[in-house]
């Protein structure tokens, strides 16, 4: 009897590599997705069609993703800074590794 080939790990590291996206366009189409149910529901409530928990449930949809936008945003901002900190002066071309000085800062010599 043969034996059958052997299957890769579940637990094996991935090979694939991660995909780039702009979180700050989904939060922002679920923040919209959040407002539209709000203003369904709120209408719906008025009206007597519906009572419960469903306005307080979209409004803390609509909190949690500004945070979630804000986390974004923050996260963003931290990672463009440290991209341009691990930046090599490769750019230069005078020969110096001195990285130039930001308009508006003294010089310190």
């Amino acid at each position: 009897m043969s034996t059958p080939p052997a299957r890769p790990s579940v637990f094996a590291p991935s090979t694939l590599a991660p995909v780039e996206i702009d979180l700050r366009r989904v939060f922002r189409v679920g923040i919209a997705l959040w407002t539209l149910a709000l203003v369904v529901v709120a209408v719906a409530t008025l009206t007597g069609v519906t009572t419960g928990r469903a306005v307080p449930i979209c409004i803390a949809g609509l909190l949690l993703g500004g945070l979630a936008l804000g986390w974004e945003h923050r996260r963003a901002r931290r990672a463009a800074a440290l991209e341009a900190r691990e930046a090599p002066a490769a750019g230069r071309t005078d020969g110096t590794d001195e990285t130039p000085q930001r308009p508006g800062t003294a010089d310190p010599a």
